[in-house]
């Protein structure tokens, strides 16, 4: 038994009954249904009705534009992709001939310069031979 409060007033225990009645109900109805008559209350009721076919139309339309806005998106983050790659390609390549470029002027120089030892050395063994003789 519940023992009397000393606030306690008895004169709105009819309300708190019913506010008890009212909290149940609306637990109740987050409650799995588990009855036909309240699933068939919650599948008819107005949260659960098709679409108009204006509405659908209006929602499949704002679909495709969002697809098409998507894929538009994808296809030119691709094709950026695709463009940074080929810049990338392109400077490897560029810096490869430059390389090769320098490295070819590197051995022609050195070459030369070869040559000329050789002809200065050629040229001293030419004249100690005519200093010798």
């Amino acid at each position: 038994r519940r023992r009397p409060r000393p606030n306690d007033d008895h004169s709105d225990d009819d309300d708190a009954g019913d506010a008890w009645a009212v909290a149940l109900h609306r637990h109740a109805r987050k409650l799995p249904p588990s009855t036909p008559r309240s699933l068939h209350e919650k599948l008819s009721s107005p949260h659960r009705q098709p679409p108009s076919p204006a509405e659908a139309k209006r929602r499949q339309q704002a679909r495709q534009e969002s697809a098409q806005r998507n894929r538009g998106r994808i296809e030119r983050e691709r094709s950026a992709r695709l463009r940074e790659a080929a810049e990338r390609v392109r400077d490897v390549r560029a810096n490869k001939n430059l390389t090769r470029a320098e490295r070819e002027a590197a051995v022609a120089r050195k070459h030369v310069e070869a040559e000329q030892r050789h002809a200065a050395h050629l040229e001293e063994v030419r004249r100690r031979a005519t200093r010798e003789s």
